[in-house]
């Protein structure tokens, strides 16, 4: 009989080594891209726009091909010529297709647009203007986009003036106009929801949280003092539809019950300064990256309620614990795995940190996960650097073998 050796796990683990890539200027407009039609071409590559923030240069978008084969990032870029870039929003069904937020900090604007790759250079197109209220020159402090999970060519958007929009850019149609009766807002926060058939709308104001209905044109549920400061990031659980995710510049990530918004289901205070970032992972929704100015990225664990998290049956880790003759390597290592998985699966049985990642040295204005691997995500910070991070392997297993 083979001696077993039990290596205890102690979540938050540290991420394994990232694959990194500098941006040659600030940086912090980070989208992650839908995967490629499938009569173009398969690939296990994962996709992502980067954007530069730089007043006195020539500013780029950058297409970054990431191969989970080689672990190397390719590039092709675009030159853009109208300014700065503040935030980019990917359409979740056109690989090609993303809107823009950029201009002066005090006068910005937005676009939608397609691109084509030729060689290493990417083509931009204009194919639509993104003009809130009507007006000619639409200069606000601060615009923020979303997609239509449903929908490839729907896009909504909110300026720091409290106005909500949103567009069918095939056609450069606007068919969705309402005020939410909030001026001067800190920060435009926006999030479609990928349930009720797309009807819904989330928008951060200020500390509150907005839920608009597209269908009626009205104001249907609101979260006053959702958190203490402005709300940051906003996300909807992707297999529940009354279960969201908010963040803001009180570091507070909170879930929230839309059938019962009187208290919050869950609160976790894990960054010592601003969360800009929160996102579920789109299969396993108990994950949750999060980043923030504190520089940290974060693989936070939620245990909730509503969730299906199993009571471990079939988890078998003395299954492979007894080998013989030339075999007793590999299931030596097996068994090891299956030990950390284990111990892993307890601890993430409440609510942790189950990873964290500390390979920036700035401000990480935006985290995303891959949408062609579960366990891959990018995070991008102001300095320019940008990682492709993985969950690490023993999260990974314990939650496979549930």
């Amino acid at each position: 009989m083979l001696e077993k050796h039990t290596q205890q796990i102690k979540l938050p683990l540290c991420g394994s080594s990232p694959a990194i890539f500098g941006i040659e200027h600030n940086a912090r407009a980070l989208a992650s891209l839908a995967k490629l039609d499938e009569d173009r071409e398969t690939t296990d590559s994962s996709f992502f726009l980067v954007g530069t923030l730089s007043p006195g240069n020539e500013n780029a978008i950058h297409r970054l091909e990431f191969s989970d084969e080689t672990e190397m990032v390719h590039k092709k870029s675009a030159v853009f010529y109208q300014g700065e870039i503040w935030s980019l929003a990917a359409s979740c069904l056109n690989h090609n297709l993303f809107s823009v937020v950029y201009g002066p900090s005090h006068e910005k604007k937005a676009e939608a647009i397609s691109f084509q790759t030729e060689e290493e250079e990417l083509e931009l197109s204009t194919v639509c203007t993104l003009s809130l209220d009507g007006t000619e020159n639409h200069k606000y402090s601060h615009i923020e986009c979303d997609w239509n999970p449903n929908e490839s060519h729907h896009v909504c958007t909110m300026n720091t003036s409290g106005s909500v929009a949103c567009w069918d850019v095939n056609v450069g149609n606007q068919y969705f106009a309402h005020n939410i009766g909030t001026h001067d807002l800190i920060h435009a926060t926006i999030k479609w929801s990928p349930h009720q058939q797309g009807k819904r709308i989330a928008v951060g104001c200020g500390p509150d949280i907005c839920f608009e209905d597209i269908s009626s044109g009205r104001t249907e549920l609101k979260i006053e003092n959702s958190h203490i400061q402005a709300v940051r990031s906003i996300d909807f659980n992707p297999n529940n539809q009354y279960i969201m995710a908010t963040a803001g510049d009180d570091g507070y990530i909170k879930q929230w019950d839309l059938r019962k918004t009187t208290v919050p289901l869950s609160i976790s205070q894990s960054h010592s300064h601003w969360v800009w970032s929160i996102q579920y992972n789109h299969l396993y929704d108990r994950f949750i990256i999060s980043s923030g100015s504190d520089g940290e990225v974060l693989l936070n664990n939620f245990v909730m309620p509503t969730n299906d998290i199993g009571d471990g049956a079939g988890f078998n880790p003395d299954s492979s614990s007894t080998v013989s003759g030339s075999d007793a390597d590999i299931d030596t290592e097996k068994t090891i795995e299956d030990q950390q998985a284990e111990e892993c699966w307890k601890q993430l049985q409440s609510n942790c940190i189950a990873a964290r990642y500390e390979d920036h040295e700035d401000s990480v204005y935006r985290s995303v996960w891959s949408q062609t691997d579960t366990w891959t995500f990018a995070s991008l910070s102001f300095d320019g650097r940008f990682l492709i991070s993985r969950v690490p392997d023993c999260v990974k297993f314990a939650v496979l073998l549930e």
